[in-house]
C-alpha cells in the first residue's frame, strides 16, 4: 500500500491498540511477577530463620527456668530442709533452716524482751491562756463558731469574741445545774476544763442540735458518763504543724537553729521552718534507732528505741536546746528489759536471756519467735520440711515435661502426606532430640558413687509410667506423691544423696613440669567437677585456674609454697605438696566427681546450653545473623525491583508520549489535506 504522503509504505501504527484503554499498573504487576518469585523464596527463607530464631529463644527459657528448678534440688539445704512447729503458736513460733536436728524440746518463755522509752518530763507546750480569745489559744484542735449542749441547756461559743473564762461563765449562768471550772494538768497548770453536776446527777454532754465542736475541741465528750467530766488531755499544747518559733513551746528555744543527737546520730533543726512533726519525721527517718512521737493529748514527746533490751538511749544537744525543750533530756528513761526463757535441752533447763524476742544460735539451726510469757512449757518439734520438698519436686517434674513438650512441637516432622500439620521450625533438628534424650538418660538413670538404699529417682515415685505406658506418655515424667514422701519420711538423707550428693575427688595427673610433687583431701568449695591447672615458678608462687567440665566461666586463684612444703589454702580441703626443688612449669589437677546425685549431673548437663555463650546462645546468634543476611537481600532485591517497575512505568509513559505525538501528526494532516479519515492504527 502506498502511503498518501510522501508516496512511500508506511506500516499501520498499533499502538493505539495495545496502550490506550489498558491498565498499565496491572500490565506492570503481571510482567513483574517472574521478577517476584526469587524474592518470594527469600521471604519465606527468611520466614523460616525468623521461626528459627524465636524458637530456639523460647527453648533457652524454658531450660533455663529447668536447670534453675534442679540447682534448687541440687543444693543439699533444699533435700534437707527442715521445719520447726509449736503446739502454742500464740506463745512461741519456730522456724528451722536444713541444719537443725529433728527432735522435740520445750520452752518456757517467762519474760519479753520491751525496749527502752523515754517521753519528755514536762508538757512540751504552754498552759492554756483562759483570758484570750479562743481563736488565739494554742488548743490542737481549733473551737468553731456555734452552740453545744449540757444536760439539755443550748450554750453558744463564738472564738472571735470568747474566751474560755467566758465561756465558763456562760455554762455556770446557764441553768444546766452544773459547775464548770479549770483544773490542773499533771503539771500542776490550770490547764484542763472540768464540768461538776450541783446535784450529784450525771452531767449529760452533747446534743443532736449542736453545731459547735466545743466539747470535742476540750477533750469533754469523749469522757465517761458521771458526776463530774474532766478534759482526757491538756486545753493549751504545743502547736505539732507549724514552725518552732510559733508553737507555743514551753520552754523557749535558745537559738534559732540547732542540732542534737541522738545514738550518735545527728539532726539539725530550724525554728523559723521546721515544725514539732517535722522534727519527729527527721528523726523516724534517722538511723537513731529510736520510733518518735507526739502524744497531743498529754503533751508530750515519746522516743522508743527499735532494739530491745535494758540500753540507755543516749541523747545531747549538740548546739541550741530542743531536746531540753522538748523535755527529752531531762527525762527519766524507762529501760527496757531483756527476754527470759528456758530451753528444756539447752543449759539443763536453766533460765536463758535475751536482748531480743527473736532468739537463734541457743538450739542449732533453729530460730525461736517469742510471742508472750506465759510460763507454761511450748512443745517444739523439728521435722523434714516433706511439703516444701514435694512441692519443689513438682516444680520441676512439671517444667521438665514442658521442656520436652516444647522440643516435640518444634522438631515436629509430617511424613503424611494427607496431612495438612505444618512441620515445626527446627523440624528435624536431631540436636534437640539429642537434648530431650540426654535428660530422659540423666533424670531416668543413676546417681554416681551413691552409698544410700536409694540409686535412681523411681526408687521414690518419680518415673516415666509404668512397665507398657503408652509410647506418647512414656515422655512424660511423672510424681507418685505418697512414694516420695514415704521415702522422705523413712530416709531423708538417702533421698538427699540421690537428688543432691555431689562429693568431688583431687588426683595430680601426671607428667607435670611445675613444682607440685603430691596433693590430699578433697576440694570443699566446688560446686561441680572439672581440672585446675596450676602454674608455678622457681620463686613458689601459684596460680591455679580451674575450668568447670560444664563449660561454666573458669577462675583463677592465687598462693605461695615453699620447697618440700605445702599449701592447704589454695583449694580448699585439698593440701598441695612441693617438691624439692621449686621450678616454673604447669601441673594439671584433675577434680572428678566420687558422689554426684541425679540433679547436679542434669544441672551441668544443661549449663553448656544455657550459659552465656552457650550451644542455644550461639545457634540464637547464628540464626539472627541469618535473619540479617536475608532482611538486607531481601531489601537489595525489592530495591531492583522497585526500579525494574519504575522503568516500566516510564516505558509506557514514553509509549503514552509517542502515541499523543502521532494524533497531533493525524490530526494536522487533517487539516492541511482534507478529512482523509484516520491513519491505520491510529
Amino acid at each position: 500500500m502506498v502511503n498518501q504522503v510522501g508516496g512511500t509504505y508506511v506500516p499501520p501504527v498499533q499502538l493505539s491498540g495495545l496502550v490506550s484503554g489498558l491498565d498499565i499498573t496491572s500490565i506492570i504487576n503481571q510482567l513483574m511477577a517472574v521478577e517476584r518469585q526469587p524474592l518470594t523464596l527469600l521471604q519465606q527463607q527468611h520466614d523460616a530463620a525468623q521461626a528459627q530464631y524465636g524458637a530456639l529463644g523460647n527453648l533457652e527459657q524454658r531450660l533455663t527456668s529447668l536447670q534453675s528448678l534442679a540447682q534448687t534440688l541440687a543444693t543439699a539445704s533444699t533435700m534437707s530442709a527442715k521445719k520447726a512447729t509449736s503446739d502454742t503458736p500464740t506463745t512461741l513460733t519456730a522456724a528451722a533452716d536444713s541444719t537443725a536436728a529433728a527432735g522435740t524440746f520445750q520452752v518456757t518463755v517467762k519474760q519479753l524482751a520491751t525496749a527502752t522509752t523515754v517521753t519528755s518530763s514536762t508538757a512540751v507546750g504552754t498552759a492554756i491562756d483562759p483570758t484570750g480569745l479562743l481563736q488565739n489559744a494554742n488548743m490542737a484542735t481549733a473551737v468553731t463558731a456555734g452552740t453545744f449542749t449540757v444536760n439539755g441547756v443550748s450554750i453558744s461559743v463564738d472564738p472571735t469574741v470568747d474566751s474560755l473564762n467566758a465561756v465558763i461563765s456562760r455554762i455556770n449562768a446557764s441553768g444546766a445545774n452544773v459547775t464548770a471550772s479549770l483544773v490542773n494538768d499533771p503539771d500542776g497548770r490550770l490547764n484542763r476544763l472540768q464540768i461538776t453536776s450541783n446535784n450529784s446527777t450525771t452531767v449529760n454532754l452533747g446534743g443532736g442540735g449542736d453545731t459547735s465542736n466545743f466539747l470535742t475541741a476540750t477533750g469533754l465528750l469523749n469522757t465517761a458518763p458521771g458526776t463530774t467530766r474532766t478534759s482526757v488531755g491538756n486545753l493549751g499544747v504545743a502547736l505539732s504543724g507549724v514552725a518552732l518559733q510559733s508553737a507555743d513551746l514551753a520552754t523557749a528555744l535558745s537559738t534559732t537553729s540547732g542540732s542534737f543527737s541522738i545514738n550518735g546520730v545527728t539532726i539539725s533543726w530550724d525554728a523559723t521552718q521546721d515544725s514539732l512533726n517535722d522534727i519527729i519525721g527527721k528523726i523516724n527517718a534517722s538511723s537513731a534507732g529510736v520510733t518518735a512521737s507526739y502524744d497531743a493529748l498529754n503533751d508530750r514527746v515519746t522516743l522508743v528505741a527499735k532494739q530491745t533490751g535494758a540500753t540507755q538511749v543516749a541523747l545531747q544537744d549538740a548546739s541550741g536546746n530542743f531536746l531540753a525543750a522538748a523535755g527529752l533530756t531531762s527525762a527519766t528513761q524507762s529501760l527496757g528489759q531483756n527476754a527470759r526463757y528456758s530451753v528444756s535441752t539447752v543449759n539443763g533447763g536453766a533460765d536463758l536471756y535475751s536482748t531480743s524476742n527473736t532468739v537463734t544460735g541457743v538450739v542449732p539451726g533453729v530460730t525461736l519467735s517469742l510471742l508472750s510469757a506465759t510460763n507454761t512449757p511450748v512443745n517444739v518439734t523439728v521435722s523434714a520440711d516433706v511439703d516444701s520438698i514435694v512441692s519443689d519436686v513438682q516444680q520441676f517434674v512439671s517444667q521438665y515435661n514442658s521442656v520436652v513438650g516444647l522440643i516435640d512441637q518444634q522438631t515436629f516432622m509430617n511424613t503424611d502426606p494427607a496431612s495438612t500439620t505444618p512441620n515445626g521450625p527446627l523440624a528435624g533438628d536431631l540436636s534437640l532430640e539429642m537434648i530431650k534424650e540426654r535428660m530422659r538418660s540423666t533424670v531416668g538413670g543413676a546417681a554416681i558413687g551413691t552409698t544410700g538404699q536409694y540409686t535412681a529417682l523411681s526408687q521414690v515415685g518419680i518415673t516415666f509410667g509404668a512397665v507398657g505406658t503408652a509410647a506418647g506418655q512414656a515422655n512424660t515424667l511423672q510424681v507418685d506423691e505418697t512414694a516420695l514422701r514415704n521415702a522422705l519420711s523413712t530416709d531423708p538423707t538417702a533421698v538427699a544423696q540421690l537428688f543432691s550428693g555431689l562429693q568431688l575427688g583431687a588426683t595430680l595427673q601426671t607428667g607435670g613440669t611445675g613444682s607440685i610433687a603430691s596433693v590430699s583431701g578433697a576440694p570443699t568449695g566446688l560446686q561441680r567437677p572439672g581440672v585446675y591447672s596450676i602454674a608455678s615458678d622457681a620463686s613458689g608462687n601459684l596460680t591455679a585456674t580451674f575450668t568447670p567440665d560444664d563449660g561454666s566461666a573458669p577462675f583463677t586463684v592465687s598462693g605461695t609454697i615453699a620447697a618440700g612444703g605445702t599449701n592447704a589454702t589454695l583449694i580448699p580441703g585439698v593440701t598441695l605438696t612441693a617438691q624439692s626443688t621449686l621450678q616454673a612449669g604447669t601441673d594439671t589437677l584433675s577434680i572428678p566427681a566420687t558422689q554426684e546425685g541425679i540433679m547436679p549431673m542434669l544441672t551441668g548437663y544443661l549449663n553448656g546450653y544455657v550459659m552465656s555463650g552457650g550451644i542455644l546462645g550461639t545457634r540464637q546468634t547464628g540464626a539472627q545473623d541469618t535473619v540479617n543476611d536475608l532482611n538486607d537481600q531481601i531489601q537489595q532485591m525489592q530495591d531492583s525491583l522497585t526500579q525494574k517497575a519504575q522503568q516500566l512505568k516510564d516505558k509506557f509513559a514514553a509509549m503514552e508520549d509517542a502515541l499523543a505525538r502521532l494524533k497531533q501528526v493525524q490530526s494536522m494532516l487533517q487539516t492541511t489535506f482534507g478529512n482523509v479519515g484516520p491513519l491505520p492504527g491510529l
